[in-house]
């Protein structure tokens, strides 16, 4: 995924991206992933860890059967994340 430049609200002497909302008070210094990033105490019921669906046995499709173009600087990435 592609990451995109922060969308920077101040408040008072915190900054927050409206994008994916996360906070900081100091210079930003990572790229935005360009979706909601949640602490980890905050995720919502519906979304799970690698770790979580690895567990459940439940895997991602492979890309290639499914007709999808996988980038090479993302293929060793999601040979991992098959096995």
């Amino acid at each position: 995924m592609p990451l995109t430049t922060h969308r920077i609200v101040t408040e008072g002497k915190k900054s927050r991206c409206t994008r994916c909302h996360q906070t900081w008070t100091g210079k930003v210094r990572v790229d935005c992933p360009g979706v909601r990033v949640y602490p980890f105490e905050e995720v919502p019921s519906y979304l799970k860890t690698i770790t979580t669906l690895e567990r459940e046995r439940k895997y991602p499709p492979d890309p290639q059967s499914m007709g999808w173009s996988v980038p090479d600087s993302q293929r060793s990435l999601l040979s991992l994340r098959l096995r």
